[in-house]
């Protein structure tokens, strides 16, 4: 399939999807985003401190559970001395799971 077809079919908005792997009872769909900066009041940064890899889950398609691996970037604003994660779509603070996924359990 096309990765445009899977974005639709999977609900990616704000997404690039760049890989997608089937392990036992897992969809992994390997993302990222494609803003290279982040906005800090007046200022906007491209340095970045620290990165990390999160697993999110995203939904659930023909009984396998769907989740988005995705590397988060924490920018450095030199100005302010203050260090931010860069927001992902969908997917509010301190949360495991997109807003897709709460919508197929209900």
């Amino acid at each position: 399939m096309l990765k445009n077809e899977l974005k639709k079919i999977f609900n990616l908005d704000g997404y690039i999807l760049d890989k997608v792997e089937e392990k036992n009872n897992e969809i992994l769909l390997y993302c990222h985003i494609q803003k290279k900066s982040m906005k800090y009041k007046s200022e906007t940064s491209k340095n970045i401190n620290t990165t990390r890899t999160r697993k999110i889950a995203h939904s659930i398609f023909e009984t396998k559970k769907v989740f988005i691996i995705i590397k988060q970037r924490r920018f450095y604003f030199s100005k302010y001395r203050k260090i931010l994660w860069e927001s992902l779509p969908q997917v509010k603070k301190k949360q495991q799971t997109t807003l897709t996924f709460k919508k197929t359990l209900c």
